[in-house]
């Protein structure tokens, strides 16, 4: 489920490594009627960037945001997305941080009701990452195994939330177009991300999985949400 949030904002002052605030609001929001997902080491959800009017403040390295904003969250299982859309509509409001942003407008639609292609464009980074023995590595675009790296990740991803390997067709392709190197701060860790364009040719089934949860790794830190073109 894709849950598309218009909020407003007065002042609001964020870090710009604010993702973990808004994984942490997410988390907040479902964990009374969902607490096991603490326990589990798997992400659920997804999310982008908060859209709208923001400025940098050098000095305090702080965003501002003013006025109303956009916001997309996306959930792999409905019941965790029905539970958020649900606490946020009683509340009409919540907070990101110490900041509180009032709720206008809340709205979803599943992958289903989505028109699919194989041109996809991601709304927020990919992350395509490896662990070698205590440190991660992360693979750029100009490298073959960033692609590969993806699939894998998509595989796995798969395997774990169904129980079972996927045995279908799955390709991500680098497309020709710009290329954006991305890196935040997760709780003092450097993460790499990179929005680039990408084919996707896979199942119906593969890329529906794709679209709830995102491409590469950490979506649940705000990577590889994406729509298709």
């Amino acid at each position: 489920m894709r849950i598309f949030i218009t909020l407003e904002a007065t002042t609001a002052w964020l870090p710009v490594n604010y993702q973990p605030m808004c994984r942490s609001m997410i988390y907040n929001t479902i964990r009374e009627d969902f607490p096991e997902l603490h326990d589990h080491f798997r992400s659920y959800f997804t999310f982008n960037r908060l859209l709208g009017q923001s400025t940098y403040d050098g000095s305090s390295k702080r965003l501002l945001f003013e006025g109303e904003l956009t916001w997309i969250v996306s959930f792999l299982e409905e019941r965790h997305g029905e539970v958020f859309m649900q606490r946020l509509v009683e509340r009409g409001e919540f907070q990101i941080g110490t900041e509180r942003f009032l709720l206008k407008e809340i709205r979803h639609e599943s992958a289903g009701e989505v028109r699919q292609t194989q041109q996809i464009t991601l709304l927020a980074p990919a992350v395509a990452q490896v662990m070698i023995g205590k440190k991660t590595h992360y693979f750029t675009p100009d490298d073959s195994a960033f692609v590969t790296q993806l699939e894998e990740n998509a595989k796995h991803k798969y395997a774990m939330h169904f129980g079972e390997a996927y045995e279908g067709t799955l390709e991500i392709v680098l497309r020709p177009g710009r290329i954006r190197k991305n890196v935040t701060r997760d709780n003092g860790t450097l993460v790499t991300g990179w929005t680039v364009p990408l084919s996707l040719k896979t199942s119906q089934e593969m890329a529906d999985f794709l679209y709830r949860i995102g491409i590469g790794a950490r979506n649940a830190s705000g990577h590889g949400m994406f729509e298709f073109q």
